[in-house]
């Protein structure tokens, strides 16, 4: 990855951590770690895409960690590049249900390299089982995440076939050429960090990326779409291994991570 896009990736994180930092102190909320997520973590993207970010909190007021409030909202963060990104806030508990549900966009987090975890030994702890048992995590619902990564190729599909001609159709390119890619691989048992990773770009995209202005790949990205299609109809994944050993690791940190919250905040 180019280094300027490096340095805007961190430089962005950092903003949205202040923005997020901020927002939880007026809603008595707690930080426990924010994720870079989007095009940086697939080796798509440009000096000019946003930066966009998920961050996970807890509550601190004893009702809402004994009810389980729920908190999901994005704030809007304005970056000094004169650019703008998306800072997602999740609270914990939708956190680890969305993982459990297998969602490509929350599962993606537990690879980016670009991430800040709070300096506290409940939120580092947490992070760390979570990142430490990732690729675990990501066969949790084979069947869920093949299903959805399915989907964010039919999307990504249309929205590049009804985009005009130019950087806008080629980087929709590009991302339905990830997503059947990142289909494929994952339904080949490959490791879903992989699937996803800017190390398996392949010519096709690199060719996309150096010089595209119309609909020529179209036809070679969907034959991708169709071949993804195939693998997944014809083997369509099912299995659910270590769902028990994962959902007694998930409460065991939740429990923990709730429980020094109440010890502090009592």
């Amino acid at each position: 990855m180019d280094k300027a896009i490096i340095e805007k990736a961190w430089a962005g994180l950092q903003e949205h951590v202040k923005a997020v930092d901020e927002w939880c102190v007026k809603n008595d909320y707690f930080r426990v770690a924010t994720f870079l997520i989007g095009s940086q973590n697939y080796g798509v993207s440009t000096l000019e895409s946003d930066v966009d970010t998920k961050s996970i909190v807890v509550p601190k007021d004893f009702r809402s960690l004994l009810y389980n409030s729920r908190c999901s909202l994005n704030l809007i963060v304005s970056s000094t590049s004169n650019r703008t990104g998306e800072a997602n806030i999740q609270d914990w508990i939708t956190f680890i249900e969305r993982l459990k549900k297998g969602n490509p966009q929350f599962i993606e987090t537990l690879y980016t390299d670009f991430y800040n975890i709070v300096n506290d030994g409940k939120c580092v702890n947490a992070i760390r089982w979570l990142i430490e048992n990732r690729d675990k995590i990501a066969r949790y619902d084979e069947a869920r995440t093949a299903n959805a990564l399915r989907e964010m190729m039919n999307n990504a599909l249309n929205k590049y076939s009804l985009s005009p001609p130019g950087p806008v159709r080629a980087k929709k390119a590009m991302h339905v050429v990830r997503l059947s890619y990142a289909l494929s691989w994952y339904l080949d048992g490959l490791d879903f960090g992989k699937c996803i990773d800017e190390s398996h770009i392949t010519p096709l995209l690199l060719r996309i990326r150096a010089d595209y202005s119309g609909l020529e790949f179209k036809k070679t990205i969907e034959d991708e779409c169709i071949y993804a299609y195939k693998l997944y109809y014809k083997n369509p994944p099912s299995s659910k291994e270590n769902q028990e050993e994962l959902d007694s690791g998930f409460d065991c940190i939740t429990e923990k991570l709730y429980k020094a919250q109440v010890l502090e905040n009592s």
